[in-house]
């Protein structure tokens, strides 16, 4: 059987959306007052649809080794959010249109008993009208990097902000065996004074964090011990709802990716399952899924990440 055709669309809201060319690591602008920033999409053995004029690029060095390997897609982001959003508020997740209720297969609770191993933040109401599952963006996201860049504080685009002074650079997963491939997990500076390398007096006084908790965050070329680190300190609601992730001289860069859909199956297999798995194909009623990041008390969107099945060949 031939592989499903796919379509991957980004844009700052769903009436924005835009093809996008998968695995070139050319990547989606978004430019807003809001959000700017940038994203790629990356998935192995791609062999969906491409904007027009462009080639179809099916195969990425990002999926060869390092922390890539053993995945089958990734969604990698980087930008400033320039609202005002603490860390429990900037949420990362779905949401569809219509009802999926009534196709959900058997096993599903099994299935989300799963996930909460995986992500214990996770809330979500799959039966609902608009089914929806989010999660904290900074504890939910496979690898998180927050570094302080003063020079963008002022930047009025997107462009202006990545050439910015001490700009981070945005990997590139393509460069095989490069140490820049892959975003590198350190979120220390979230609990640092402004512009200072010393902890927030005040986190550290109300039991928020101490200078052990800095030196786990502060992360490093180590794969994915940090991200467990970061993980744990995350977790805590408390914790996020005292860390301001929206401040316009904060630089995030973050990645989320997995290895467990194959999309040229449409293959879903569950991790703490024992091998259990569905075939996504059989479930499909034609809506997207659609990825928000987004604010959740005022439901403001910064950015949207379309996955459509264009096609099921046979």
């Amino acid at each position: 059987m031939a592989p499903p055709s796919l379509r991957i669309s980004i844009g700052c809201s769903v009436e924005d959306l835009k093809v996008y060319n998968v695995n070139s690591e050319e990547a989606a602008l978004i430019s807003t007052d809001k959000f700017q920033g940038r994203i790629v999409v990356r998935i192995k053995d791609f062999a969906g649809e491409v904007p027009l004029g462009k080639e179809r690029i099916a195969h990425t060095g990002y999926f060869d080794e390092g922390v890539g390997k053993g995945n089958t897609w990734s969604i990698q982001l980087q930008g400033r959010f320039l609202k005002d959003v603490n860390a429990n508020d900037l949420v990362w997740g779905n949401q569809f249109e219509k009802p999926i209720r009534d196709i959900l297969p058997w096993g599903t609770s099994v299935a989300l008993n799963a996930l909460g191993y995986i992500d214990p933040n996770l809330k979500h109401d799959i039966y609902a009208d608009r089914p929806w599952a989010f999660s904290p963006l900074i504890a939910t996201m496979t690898r998180v990097n927050v570094a302080r860049v003063p020079a963008a504080a002022e930047a009025k685009t997107a462009e202006d902000a990545f050439e910015s002074e001490g700009w981070p650079p945005f990997p590139q997963g393509a460069v095989k065996g490069g140490d820049e491939s892959y975003v590198h997990d350190d979120t220390s500076v979230l609990l640092l004074k402004e512009g200072s390398d010393e902890i927030d007096a005040q986190l550290e006084e109300d039991g928020v964090a101490d200078l052990s908790t800095v030196r786990s965050l502060k992360g490093g070329r180590g794969g994915n011990e940090h991200a467990h680190q970061r993980r744990a300190q995350f977790w805590k609601e408390h914790v996020r709802e005292r860390v301001l992730i929206g401040r316009k001289d904060l630089v995030t860069t973050t990645t989320f990716d997995n290895g467990f859909i194959d999309f040229n199956t449409l293959r879903l297999e569950l991790p703490y399952t024992n091998g259990m798995g569905f075939d996504l194909k059989k479930y499909w009623d034609g809506q997207p899924v659609r990825f928000y990041c987004k604010e959740k008390s005022d439901d403001t969107v910064f950015f949207v990440v379309e996955f459509t099945i264009n096609e099921l060949k046979t």
